[in-house]
């Protein structure tokens, strides 16, 4: 969300405070922003994005109740903004309220469908930041369902679903992602990739061999192919697919080193 551009349209004298302790936010200067912040609050005690602002600076320093005041008072000026609920349920959270978090959820899936795609990839995202990648899935997984057209966040929740190894619901994901667009040699690629995984080489070869129809510049592709090759015991198709990534990408040591064992394969 732009703060910064909240600010910029704004004409009061606590504006200048108010910017500069968001530029301060982002610079991870919390401590400092929260001075500024203040200072802007004071000046106009009215203003919603303030109280905001200053809930964010709070959370950042872990004061997680007084974060929770100024968010609550920011919604009791701008009760229409849906970005506040999306923060008072991350605070719901830092302070273990559990069912309070899911209560402003269930609020915010009921209200605010237009965006609400955004709104829970910007929670998938604070969960990423901590690491959290199953948290993270399950927020995509409500933002896919408010927007199943939305080839970024499919992808996104394919590549954590493969980082966690959940191949089942990463090949269903790719899938769809196929029926949007199925055209992109990128998605035919992963596609063979996690069948690849799944074991299931000749869906992957099949997949393989479509995304270098599609797109025969690519030595990632023909990598992947060797390697399906290989595993089907088909030598002779894999040496060609890996000196193909090998002219295209003549500087990867994994290409040259693949060949060898291709070699050596095949001599025994």
């Amino acid at each position: 969300m732009k703060l910064l551009g909240f600010l910029k349209n704004k004409s009061e004298k606590s504006i200048s405070y108010a910017f500069n302790a968001e530029i301060l936010r982002r610079q991870k200067k919390a401590k400092e922003a929260l001075k500024y912040i203040k200072k802007a609050i004071a000046s106009d005690k009215n203003n919603s994005n303030y109280y905001m602002i200053s809930s964010l600076i709070k959370r950042e320093l872990k004061n997680y109740n007084g974060a929770l005041k100024d968010i609550n008072k920011a919604i009791s000026l701008n009760p229409d903004f849906n970005w506040n609920y999306i923060y008072r349920h991350l605070i719901y959270k830092d302070l273990n309220l559990i069912n309070k978090a899911n209560e402003e959820l269930e609020m915010i899936e009921k209200n605010y469908n237009n965006n609400a795609d955004s709104l829970f990839d910007f929670l998938a995202d604070d969960e990423l930041n901590k690491n959290n990648l199953k948290s993270a899935i399950k927020y995509l997984e409500k933002a896919v369902r408010f927007n199943n057209k939305n080839e970024k966040l499919l992808l996104k929740k394919i590549n954590l679903e493969r980082d966690i190894r959940d191949f089942i619901n990463a090949l269903e994901d790719v899938k769809l992602l196929i029926e949007i667009e199925n055209k992109n040699a990128e998605y035919y690629h992963v596609k063979a990739n996690i069948e690849y995984e799944l074991k299931l080489y000749e869906e992957a070869l099949e997949d393989a061999n479509y995304s270098i129809c599609l797109n025969d510049k690519n030595d990632g592709y023909y990598s992947l192919r060797a390697r399906i090759n290989i595993l089907k015991q088909d030598y002779n198709c894999a040496i060609n697919d890996i000196n193909c990534a090998i002219k295209l990408n003549c500087d990867n040591i994994y290409y040259k080193q693949l060949k060898t064992r291709i070699i050596e394969m095949q001599e025994n």
